[in-house]
């Protein structure tokens, strides 16, 4: 079995200059702050999937790609999905761009073989994880890396393809591969 998920992964340079913003922050919180080899938007999470559907995952991508248009999208603010005293998981907010990702991770769901379509649950929330912990941090040991983020300005970048992301899990964190990537068909809106 095969662990999937689709994505849209920011160009290499804003994935490091987002990598690098909690790395400044003296006394930041232990947890895993990831990498930039591991930053992105996740639209789907497929979970664990038979290798032999991965052409019936990558034809629906293909399929809702031909159909979708380019857009930007922005990220900007330190948030986690608890309040940031009590955060388990980390993130970047998505400022430009939530209802084309929100679209486009519908589209993809509904194009979906029913054998890999994710059982109904949590709605999609349009954002780019930065760290996950254990615990959460002690108070306020947070408020640091969100004013380092904030000094960061924003990230804005043109999404122009979807990918199909296998992530294999270790001690040491994830590790991602690409199995498949779809462009998206028009141009969309200009830069």
């Amino acid at each position: 079995m095969l662990r999937l998920f689709i994505a849209i992964v920011p160009p290499a340079t804003i994935r490091k200059a987002i990598a690098a913003c909690p790395q400044a922050v003296a006394g930041r919180p232990d947890g895993r702050w990831l990498g930039e080899e591991q930053l992105h938007l996740t639209l789907v999470f497929l979970g664990e999937c038979p290798p032999e559907g991965l052409m019936d995952i990558g034809a629906a991508i293909d399929g809702v790609a031909a159909r979708s248009h380019g857009f930007r999208v922005t990220l900007r603010g330190f948030d986690a999905f608890s309040k940031l005293r009590r955060a388990r998981v980390a993130f970047l907010r998505v400022t430009t761009g939530v209802d084309e990702l929100c679209a486009l991770a519908a589209d993809l769901r509904l194009a979906l073989p029913a054998a890999f379509r994710p059982a109904e649950g949590r709605r999609f929330r349009a954002h780019l994880t930065v760290a996950r912990f254990r615990q959460a941090p002690p108070e306020g040991a947070l408020q640091r890396v969100a004013e380092a983020f904030e000094a960061g300005g924003e990230w804005s970048f043109r999404v122009d393809s979807i990918q199909l992301v296998r992530s294999e899990l270790s001690t040491a964190g994830a590790r991602y591969s690409t199995l498949h990537t779809a462009r998206l068909a028009a141009p969309g809106n200009p830069l």
